[in-house]
């Protein structure tokens, strides 16, 4: 049930003990007005008149002549807004708390006019509060997790996509837009270059520090439209044949993509002789043009940073970037992609918000599967299928399957598997899979631990993977030393309690790593579920009994 709904509920319910009160007849009338039922109120007699007189007066001489009715035989008939403010009259009428009348009011206005949920999120507060039983219906408590899931949805931390302005929008990208600058990485299928943009383009962007990713083309011909549709892989970002993936914190920002001629740039011989077309290196295998793909360039991979900053990093920095990780994956998965190629060089760092509290991004999606429909799952019927990169991280129910008639490649939870054997290098461990440090939490490695499990039938979903390390991250401690079972009351005012920080103290002036902080908050507001909420605390429950 939405919020909408339920408020209207609620105001019902007023109105009905307040027309029965009036009213003894119970006459319920109705009519259409501009294609939707409105309620009605008629008015008979001197018994309403003082009443509709005081009601009329506490709104004004403005208001009151919005909430003139219709005249219709022999009494007034009322639209829906005259109701609800003949209603709102009576509730204040009735409420001692001048606060809480104010939150009533301002949460009926902004909610069936205006479709505004803050307000309502402080009158459900206080009404779990002061225990005034109005969400009850687990139906109830799952509307306001959603109408909590739109409010979280549509703030600055979740929708980075700004609207362009129409230059922009007719704008063709080229190479001639950027300056390129050092290569920062290369690996076996592109090279990537820092890069600013030209002084000459008209845009919001020109402050942004950019790295342009030029990918190696042996095969495709030198047309724009064939270098797309060969690796259409990479056009997860943008609309195409594949699975779009939309922004996300924790999902690397691309912001354009294009086809260009492939530059002449200074030590490209030494560096990728071999993929530069004949023009450029009579040695070269590679062809004229090439895809390039702009994106925000950021401090360091997840290998660098752990490597410079390792005396820095505590269990709660860990605990954060694997945080990050499982829910950067949670989102890939719910939009139906499959990276399969996760591993620390691919996943990058922005420290905008210092060392104690690093962005972690993935990137690098050259061996994603991304294809509508697919279910993220491969037939499996030689060894030339492609089962993705990083055979050293790779799922065992990937590695293992042999090829047959019947065989399938299931993608659904390999990433799981990559991630656990990541947050073995998060935590600081290089050997293959030992114990983690005794400086990781517990309930981390029992988390790690189910991550790996050969079956991927016994692993978490990623998205439940993810509430388990939000819930460590922020949840009260009593629930984790408690053993009885948490209420739906309990998990909503903690989600409540969230979604002010969220929605309210985020737009204050904030350091940047507060920012960070709001923002991985606010990644699991976005999609949270109550039913995975649920799930995990049981898990974690569980995990502490066992201790």
């Amino acid at each position: 049930m939405s919020v909408r709904a339920l408020s209207r509920r609620i105001f019902q319910s007023f109105w009905r003990s307040w027309y029965n009160k009036y009213n003894p007849q119970n006459r319920n009338t109705g009519h259409n007005l501009r294609g939707y039922r409105a309620l009605e109120i008629e008015f008979q007699g001197k018994q309403n008149q003082g009443c509709r007189e005081n009601c009329e007066a506490r709104w004004g001489r403005d208001r009151r002549r919005s909430t003139q009715g219709e005249e219709r035989g022999e009494g007034k008939y009322y639209t829906f807004s005259s109701l609800r403010r003949s209603i709102i009259d009576n509730v204040l009428c009735r409420v001692t708390n001048s606060q809480a009348a104010n939150l009533r009011r301002k949460a009926a206005h902004h909610i069936t006019s205006q479709g505004n949920p803050a307000p309502f999120f402080a009158l459900v507060g206080v009404a779990l509060a002061s225990g005034s039983g109005i969400i009850t219906k687990e139906d109830e408590v799952e509307g306001v997790c959603q109408e909590i899931r739109l409010a979280v949805g549509r703030t600055s931390l979740i929708q980075k996509e700004k609207e362009q302005k129409e230059e922009e929008k007719k704008h063709v990208w080229s190479l001639a837009d950027f300056d390129l600058g050092k290569p920062i990485a290369k690996g076996c299928s592109a090279v990537v270059y820092s890069a600013t943009l030209n002084p000459s383009v008209e845009t919001e962007n020109k402050d942004v520090n950019l790295a342009v990713k030029m990918m190696f083309n042996y095969h495709a011909e030198s047309n724009a439209l064939t270098i797309l549709r060969a690796m259409q892989r990479l056009s997860v970002f943008f609309p195409g044949e594949s699975v779009r993936l939309p922004a996300h914190p924790n999902i690397v920002e691309i912001l354009t993509v294009f086809a260009d001629r492939i530059p002449e740039l200074p030590g490209d011989r030494q560096l990728y002789g071999d993929a530069l077309p004949p023009r450029l290196n009579p040695q070269g295998s590679g062809r004229n043009m090439s895809l390039f793909l702009v994106m925000r360039r950021y401090a360091c991979s997840l290998r660098e940073y752990l490597e410079e900053f390792k005396e820095l990093i505590t269990s709660r920095i860990s605990l954060i970037l694997l945080t990050q990780l499982l829910e950067g994956i949670a989102y890939m998965h719910h939009c139906g992609v499959a990276h399969r190629d996760l591993k620390s060089d691919n996943l990058l760092i922005d420290l905008s918000g210092g060392v104690e509290f690093p962005r972690l991004v993935i990137s690098d999606f050259g061996c994603c599967l991304a294809e509508k429909g697919s279910g993220l799952k491969v037939p499996y019927r030689s060894y030339d299928t492609d089962k993705g990169g990083n055979m050293a991280l790779m799922a065992p129910e990937i590695v293992l399957v042999k090829p047959g008639a019947f065989s399938t490649l299931n993608f659904n939870k390999s990433d799981l598997w990559s991630s656990g054997a990541i947050a073995y290098e998060i935590f600081g461990v290089k050997a293959d899979l030992p114990e983690l440090p005794a400086s990781a939490p517990p309930l981390v490695s029992r988390l790690v631990y189910t991550l790996l499990h050969p079956n991927p039938q016994y692993r978490p979903t990623p998205r439940q993977a993810a509430t388990i390390c939000q819930l460590l991250l922020w949840s009260p401690s009593l629930w984790m030393k408690e053993m009885k079972k948490i209420s739906s009351q309990d998990i909503l005012q903690w989600l409540l309690t969230m979604t002010t920080k969220v929605l309210c103290e985020s737009r204050w002036g904030n350091s940047e790593s507060a920012l960070q902080e709001y923002q991985l908050v606010a990644t699991f507001l976005a999609t949270l579920s109550l039913p995975d909420i649920r799930t995990s605390i049981v898990w974690i429950q569980e995990q502490m009994d066992v201790e």
